[in-house]
């Protein structure tokens, strides 16, 4: 990896440029380390940093010893992700594949693998297609049903109202009570799983997208649930198929076991960390930002709207790995970056959405799609956006509708985060809050049995079939209670 040249000071003064032979060179250590505690702590003062460094493509070190290229620019990653033959998914290509032993850290990122984000052209488009036309099966008003349901069993299941106080005021953190839940609970609906295995899910997917000495256990764990996944629904398959994301992913991809339970565990991993990151932002947002909350409140910003101005701010995903350059090549960064042929490339999604080449500090993003927060543009961008909109706009306007008299339950400098070098969230959102008794989707069904206080280690039975999609899919972004349920 060459240093790129770097850009000047903000005093017009030039940096000390390394020279030939120091660490910050190709195959040296000395470089900014990603996965340290105050770059993990300090995500956009490093990327900044960086960025007054090096321009927008910054030489950068990862878990395990492992040197990339972090791209910064907006324009630059947009070139990057709609290129894939000059900068392929494809790590086999990678010259540092070698150092994905068992036990690296970034094995379950980066090791190669029966995947359609490690795939490109006609290998890519297949396996692709087969995603989108399974997932597209399930973007409707039944998902939208299944959150509510989900979310009214999270909701009757924060703790009581204060004795003595006539009000019923409960105290509850968001995050840990219900945005790192319910994602989980209805990906799993979706894939055939029992709802009881979502907490586990949920920590092995931390584990594995943080990159912790935990991330390979983790890894081998989720397999083992999901091969059990696999096997049962293809034994169902043979007798009468079932309505969910595995089962119909085994038949298109004609019973391919492998292949179906690693694009399942790319459903759970990525759907679910990026959709519970939307949410717990989202929603710190409304809790602790005047203006914004402002604007909700006046009912000029809908839930959808929103929605897309924080993925601008704080994308689900900071970081996102991984392309790997097809040949020698460069990008336009002060004069050029020299990328050699194998070299890894990380994407600055949050540096990318904050580049000053591309928009001012104080232009309006309500409803702006043009942010990075999904990948980029080009053949990978997530194809899995559609039902994670569909869970954040859903789930907040129905815990926003839930919950009344809602405000934030201490100081905001006391919040705290949840951060890896890949990505940066809300840790808690402790708050004060009294319940609507009457919410949609709670019936006796949705609520009558509790959520169940210990998780199995392996799928067991499953339900018998997701909720179909049968109707047309809903309007997004909020039902106009916003006013009352924000106001004082």
């Amino acid at each position: 990896m060459t240093t790129p040249p770097p850009s000047a000071d903000d005093d017009g003064m030039s940096p000390e440029v390394p020279p030939p032979g120091c660490p910050a060179h190709r195959g040296g250590g000395g470089l900014v380390e990603l996965h340290d505690p105050s770059a993990v702590a300090n995500h956009e003062a490093t990327d900044e940093r960086l960025r007054k460094l090096y321009g927008n493509v910054a030489p950068v070190a990862l878990p395990g010893g492992v040197t990339a290229w972090l791209v910064l620019g907006y324009r630059e990653i947009l070139e990057v992700t709609g290129n894939p033959r000059l900068y392929t998914r494809d790590t086999r290509q990678w010259s540092g594949v070698e150092q994905l032993t068992p036990t690296h850290p970034l094995t379950a990122l980066l090791a190669p693998q029966k995947l359609c984000v490690f795939a490109d052209g006609d290998e890519h488009h297949e396996l692709r297609g087969a995603i989108t036309r399974t997932l597209g099966e399930f973007e409707s008003r039944s998902v939208r049903r299944l959150v509510e349901m989900y979310s009214n069993q999270l909701i009757d299941q924060f703790p009581n109202p204060d004795r003595g106080l006539s009000d019923g005021v409960r105290h509850v953190d968001l995050v840990t009570a219900w945005a790192e839940q319910l994602p989980m609970m209805i990906l799993a609906h979706l894939a055939g799983l029992p709802v009881e295995t979502a907490p586990r899910l949920v920590k092995l997917c931390q584990d594995v997208m943080g990159g912790t000495e935990e991330a390979q256990h983790s890894h081998r764990e989720m397999t083992v649930l999901l091969e059990d996944l696999v096997e049962q629904n293809r034994r169902w398959n043979m007798e009468r198929p079932r309505n969910n994301v595995t089962a119909k992913l085994l038949e298109r991809f004609q019973g391919d076991r492998e292949r179906t339970r690693e694009h399942v565990r790319l459903l759970l991993i990525a759907g679910n960390q990026t959709t519970v990151s939307l949410m717990s932002s989202l929603l710190r947002y409304v809790l602790t930002s005047r203006a914004f909350r402002s604007e909700v409140r006046g009912g000029h910003k809908t839930i959808a709207g929103a929605l897309e101005e924080v993925s601008w701010y704080e994308p689900p995903l900071r970081r996102s790995f991984h392309r790997v350059a097809t040949n020698d090549t460069h990008l336009p960064n002060n004069g050029g970056t020299f990328i050699k042929k194998g070299d890894l490339l990380v994407l600055g999604l949050a540096a990318g959405n904050n580049d000053p080449a591309i928009r001012s500090a104080d232009e309006p993003l309500d409803g702006n799609r043009a942010h990075l927060a999904y990948g980029g543009a080009g053949p990978h961008e997530c194809p899995g956006q559609g039902i994670a909109r569909i869970i954040v706009e859903t789930g907040v306007d129905h815990l926003l509708d839930a919950l009344w008299q809602l405000e934030l339950d201490g100081p905001e400098e006391e919040l705290r985060w949840e951060a890896s070098f890949a990505q940066r969230r809300p840790a808690n959102l402790p708050v004060r809050c009294t319940l609507n008794p009457v919410r949609p989707g709670r019936t006796r069904s949705a609520h009558s049995a509790p959520l169940p206080k210990s998780v199995p280690q392996s799928a067991g039975a499953m339900p018998a079939a997701a909720v179909p999609s049968s109707a047309a899919p809903e309007p997004a972004g909020g039902r106009g209670k916003l006013r009352k349920i924000l106001g004082s």
